[in-house]
């Protein structure tokens, strides 16, 4: 069931969400209605271009794209339970929501109760609290005529009595399912200058050899001169620039595919003939490269 959310002014300017293409920005806003009180949706690239691009022209594959655009910059990240795959939106904590309703599993595995449910159990606990009181200060009473002596100080504990003999919470080895793979996913991730030197020294070339780019390039018809400009303005933006300088990922070469993918840098456009032509941004681009060559 959709729901109703909230975006903060901040969102329009946070770092995370500037690199990722208008069309991934729409796409992240959009999963936020159709995920469930605890930000968690199918990963179903299928189900979300039916739910937030029904009309548009804009394919499933498409979308994995949008989808692999956020999961890089760290907005949304990906878990299996019970073989199947899920989407949870990182920042979540800036939703306010009031009786909170939950349907996918956690990556624990785990489902939270629904607020109607906790609300049943609160009045469970509610009453047999009440029953239970009574009892308690009645032993209480009897100790201490029987012993002539206070109760004990409980080694300083705190709360009721009656509750000291449930075990503390002890959380999961290892943390949180999802913040040991945040953790891990930031020991993975490199700046674009050090992965350029690791590529140099496994004696590897930098896109000639991957072929999910050169690959799409041919489905849609993307000129091979278009991707090595595109290729080149990636490479100075990471390379020469001090915010591009401070970007990591973890798969460099999927972040030129999703660039090339979602057109982020604005450099070609369709021609109407079934072909592409560079675009203003993309001639200067051409020009500027040709003269540095």
């Amino acid at each position: 069931m959709a729901r109703i959310r909230t975006i903060k002014p901040e969102f329009w300017t946070s770092e995370q969400v500037m690199e990722c293409s208008p069309n991934a920005r729409l796409l992240f806003i959009g999963l936020w209605n159709f995920c469930d009180d605890a930000g968690i949706h199918p990963a179903s690239p299928k189900t979300l271009k039916a739910e937030i691009f029904p009309s548009d022209d804009i394919s499933a594959l498409e979308v994995r794209g949008l989808v692999d655009e956020l999961i890089e910059q760290g907005l949304l990240e990906k878990y299996e339970v019970a073989g199947q795959h899920y989407w949870v939106v990182t920042g979540w904590h800036h939703q306010r929501i009031d009786q909170p309703t939950f349907k996918h599993p956690r990556p624990d595995g785990t489902v939270p109760a629904g607020a109607a449910r906790r609300r049943a159990e609160r009045r469970q606990e509610a009453s047999t609290e009440h029953v239970r009181q009574p009892f308690v200060e009645h032993i209480e009473n009897v100790r201490r005529t029987l012993g002539e002596c206070s109760p004990p100080e409980w080694n300083g504990r705190e709360g009721s009595r009656h509750g000291d003999d449930i075990p503390p919470l002890v959380p999961p080895e290892g943390g949180s399912p999802v913040c040991s793979a945040k953790k891990r996913e930031a020991r993975q991730q490199t700046n674009f200058a050090d992965w350029c030197d690791d590529v140099k020294a496994k004696g590897e070339k930098f896109i000639s050899d991957y072929r999910p780019v050169w690959d799409y390039a041919g489905k849609v018809g993307l000129p091979e001169e278009f991707v090595m400009l595109a290729f080149q303005v990636f490479k100075d933006r990471y390379q020469n620039t001090e915010k591009g300088k401070r970007k990591r990922y973890r798969d460099w070469r999927l972040a030129f595919l999703n660039a090339i993918k979602a057109d982020w840098f604005h450099l070609w456009r369709a021609d109407g003939g079934g072909g592409y032509c560079l675009t203003s941004a993309g001639q200067q681009a051409e020009l500027e490269h040709r003269r540095a060559a």
